[in-house]
């Protein structure tokens, strides 16, 4: 009896549910967060820190940071900077990208 129970009180998630909840929990963060700047600041650094949690132990090869590295400096670029100094660092991580698919 407390098998079944069990399985019906924790189900299992699957991706799409886990990404579903941490949606949700940012944006009830956002709600309860006074200082918009500072949410800004700490989503920022999640998502740049979850690049590395899920990229590192994806690399096979040392030159394959950077398609960690490109992403972290966008992610910088589009919470932090404007204008052509965004554009400049976003280019960037292109770069970072296109110098893997040289032969």
């Amino acid at each position: 009896m407390m098998e079944s129970l069990t399985q019906w009180a924790i189900p299992e998630w699957d991706l799409a549910q886990t990404i579903g909840m941490m949606a949700f929990i940012i944006g009830a963060s956002a709600f309860l967060h006074s200082d918009g700047r500072r949410f800004r600041l700490h989503l920022m650094l999640f998502f740049i820190a979850m690049l590395w949690v899920m990229g590192m132990p994806q690399l096979e090869h040392y030159y394959e940071i950077l398609t960690i590295f490109g992403p972290s400096v966008a992610t910088y670029a589009l919470f932090k900077m404007q204008g052509v100094g965004m554009r400049l660092l976003v280019m960037f991580n292109s770069f970072c990208w296109d110098q893997l698919a040289e032969p």
